[in-house]
């Protein structure tokens, strides 16, 4: 009687115990398909599906959830890859600044391009900081485009809504996002910049290449 005692109070003991595991499972599980996607990149990582840095998720996370994002990192900051504080200017008139670079293009034959991202955007700030900063990217540049910067504003605003879906609705690829117009304004190519990391930052010979493959190549005299 006693051994037929313990044997069913041992069994009740265990059946708790796996329950108490199943709910936790459960309970990680549920946390996990309710996790917030990056705000930044649609893909939540590189080309490759090879998620970025564990700060750079950090970051991403907190800006999904509603958080303020960790102050920038300085170039040479040992806390991650270099960045622009705040690259884009909110109060500027992106459609006025596109007219004007469609209309110079129509004289000179540099294509525009315009670079759709917003201040709270890591990636958008370190693509903005190696723009200005690599020598050969910055050439490449201003031998080759006129750029044009899109604030995309807060997540979920509306700041810029028209020009994002004249534009085919670039954003929708994450940010940030290139797009090249030629001399009629018309969109020749859409570059989500996921194909242009490298770990934790853009690649600069990645992006050079994309600057020379749709860059204006000055014809010789």
């Amino acid at each position: 009687m006693l051994r037929t005692s313990f044997l069913l109070l041992l069994g009740l003991a265990l059946s708790a115990c796996h329950g108490n595991a199943s709910d936790e499972t459960s309970t990680a599980a549920a946390a996990t398909a309710t996790g917030a996607p990056c705000p930044c990149e649609a893909h939540g990582g590189n080309a490759a599906g090879e998620p970025g840095s564990q700060a750079a998720r950090a970051a991403d996370t907190a800006a999904a959830a509603g958080e303020p994002s960790a102050e920038p990192a300085a170039a040479g900051d040992e806390a991650g890859p270099p960045e622009t504080p705040h690259p884009y200017d909110e109060t500027a008139d992106a459609r006025a600044e596109i007219d004007a670079a469609i209309a110079a293009s129509g004289t000179d034959g540099k294509p525009v391009l315009l670079v759709f991202g917003a201040n709270w955007c890591p990636w958008c700030r370190r693509l903005d900081y190696l723009m200005k900063h690599d020598p050969t990217v910055l050439a490449a540049l201003d031998a080759g485009f006129h750029l044009v910067h899109v604030d995309a504003g807060e997540r979920h605003s509306d700041t810029n809504r028209a020009i994002d879906q004249a534009y085919g609705h670039p954003i929708q690829n994450g940010l940030p996002v290139l797009v090249v117009l030629n001399a009629q304004g018309e969109v020749v190519h859409t570059q989500e910049t996921g194909a242009l990391e490298q770990g934790d930052h853009h690649d600069p010979a990645k992006v050079l290449e994309f600057l020379r493959r749709f860059g204006h190549e000055p014809q010789p005299t």
